[in-house]
């Protein structure tokens, strides 16, 4: 049992504000009686001393803290008890460390650099990144040095850019940037360094780029069609809004219009090519598993159809000119991605959070 003066120390030890770490804050205090870890702690530790640590399955526990050597490594199993679940924080740092080919540089980097050791201990045991990570054990890397918020230009370059330098498989390369930049945003977020709105509006900034960057390599695959037709993609709803977060559904319209001297219904037919093409990439299912979530679409009045498009769902598109959309109010939405011209009509009908585009 703890001793009175024990009891005094932790209740002044809950009272104190966890340290600030690059202007986030730090891992919280040990709980249990103030207690702190020392290198003599764990290297004596045994499933009682990881239990109050809050490891659940503690005998597990002290069996992969062995065999991955961490008993020297007080600093790192710290860091693993103070996250959310401190059991999956350590299988996931398992993991990476049998992924990757230098497990002594991660190591080595952990105990020495505080902010990746908070980090990475905090995504490890609140997100399924540890799959990610796992997967490719160098990205640990990207938790390391200051993590500042992109701007949505520089959120677009950031997925964009892997398109011009992956000619092998620029679909899985372009898979792979989103996961990434979801990974920081999560480290920032998970941290406490990044507010919900922030973290919403950065979502959506990557929900289009990615669906920018799938509709560029749907017209590249399809150059008869994309000669036929203009399209733009309309995101609706909390992806319009900006307001995503990570289980969002992502609705999204695509305007389309012929181009001049080509038949209309050849146009069109050559949008829904290209708009099914775009939907395929975020919601095909590969090693980096599916990248956003449906919805159910918006109902346009007086049709059974949805107005709202999701990955998964066969496109809905709309005449870019001279056509009442039908969207319910109030509705929102933004013209994310393609031809801005085509997607300007709609935007006055239901809203605006900004134009991007590229390409005819």
């Amino acid at each position: 049992m703890p001793t009175s003066g024990q009891r005094r120390g932790l209740a002044r030890a809950s009272r104190t504000p966890a340290p600030l770490l690059n202007g986030c804050p730090g891992p919280p205090p040990p709980t249990l009686y103030g207690w702190s870890v020392s290198a003599r702690d764990i290297s004596q530790a045994g499933p009682g001393t990881l239990a109050r640590r809050g490891f659940t399955n503690a005998r597990r526990a002290v069996e992969l803290i062995d065999e991955a050597g961490l008993r020297s490594h007080a600093a790192i199993v710290e860091s693993l008890g103070g996250s959310a679940d401190p059991d999956l924080a350590l299988f996931g740092l398992i993991r990476i460390l049998e992924s990757t080919p230098e497990p002594e540089e991660l190591l080595a980097q952990l105990d020495q650099d505080q902010d990746l050791r908070f980090r990475l201990a905090t995504v490890l045991g609140a997100s399924a990144l540890g799959d990610h990570l796992a997967r490719h054990p160098r990205d640990w890397e990207l938790l390391q040095g200051p993590l500042e918020a992109p701007t949505p230009a520089a959120a677009r370059a950031l997925l964009l850019g892997v398109l011009d330098t992956a000619p092998v498989d620029p679909a899985h390369a372009l898979r792979l940037a989103y996961r990434r930049a979801v990974l920081r945003l999560a480290a920032r977020d998970l941290t406490g360094a990044a507010g919900m709105e922030e973290v919403g509006a950065e979502l959506a900034d990557l929900a289009g780029a990615l669906l920018e960057g799938a509709l560029i390599l749907a017209r590249e695959q399809n150059p008869e069609a994309a000669a036929r037709c203009r399209i733009a993609v309309i995101g609706m709803g909390k992806c319009g809004g900006r307001e995503l977060n990570y289980v969002s559904d992502v609705d999204v319209v695509f305007v389309a219009e012929p181009v001049e001297g080509t038949d209309e219904h050849r146009a069109l037919r050559a949008a829904t090519r290209l708009a099914t093409e775009t939907l395929a990439l975020p919601s095909a299912t590969d090693a980096e598993g599916t990248l956003l979530a449906g919805g159910r679409g918006a109902a346009p009045r007086g049709s059974q159809r949805p107005a709202g498009t999701y990955p998964g769902q066969s496109p809905r598109l709309l005449r870019a000119v001279g056509e009442d959309v039908g969207v319910p109010g109030p509705a929102e939405g933004s013209p994310a991605r393609g031809r801005p011209r085509v997607g300007g009509p709609l935007r006055l009908r239901v809203g605006s959070h900004g134009v991007g585009g590229r390409g005819p």
